[in-house]
């Protein structure tokens, strides 16, 4: 899948593979009219994450480099890992090439289901490995956390804030 962005960091281009993955994950508004010509940021949450990817967006531009960054696209039925990787053009346009590693079937998570009714609660989960923050527990990956929330206390489930977790912010801090 590999999608584009210019300079300004509007989007610029996505390919056909790139649509068609949006298609078949539950987000029919990501056409290719309702996606170039935007900002990156519309899609990426989390200040944390934003910030993130500003500092590596202009280390790739300043030294016209590739990086390369593994991730997690997991839905609610489906772990994904992936790589991106970024490439840095001669006008200052980034190339976003994600290549998948492995797709696993699971277990229907509801954490991770965006039409699952939410609370006013809300807790922080990574948005390169999708693990997810429990104040004194730490990190726990997205299965543990479905268990450590109880669904039976839980109900509704607590919103999902994107950030970094320290693990995730070393692998990427590493590119630049």
């Amino acid at each position: 899948m590999v999608y584009k962005i210019n300079n300004d960091d509007i989007i610029t281009f996505v390919d056909q593979e790139w649509l068609e993955f949006a298609q078949k994950n539950e987000a029919p508004e990501l056409t290719k009219d309702s996606i170039l010509g935007t900002l990156i940021w519309r899609f990426i949450s989390g200040d944390e994450t934003k910030q993130l990817y500003q500092h590596l967006f202009e280390r790739i531009r300043k030294n016209k480099t590739t990086a390369a960054i593994p991730f997690n696209c997991d839905s609610p039925t489906v772990k994904r890992s992936l790589d991106l990787s970024i490439n840095a053009l001669e006008d200052d346009s980034l190339v976003f090439t994600s290549t998948v590693i492995s797709i696993t079937p699971c277990d229907k998570n509801p954490l991770l289901d965006p039409s699952q009714e939410r609370s006013s609660e809300i807790i922080k989960i990574c948005s390169f490995c999708k693990n997810v923050y429990f104040e004194g527990a730490g990190w726990k990956n997205v299965e543990r956390a479905l268990l450590r929330l109880n669904l039976n206390y839980y109900n509704p489930l607590p919103k999902l804030k994107n950030t970094v977790c320290s693990d995730c912010k070393k692998v990427v801090e590493a590119v630049f």
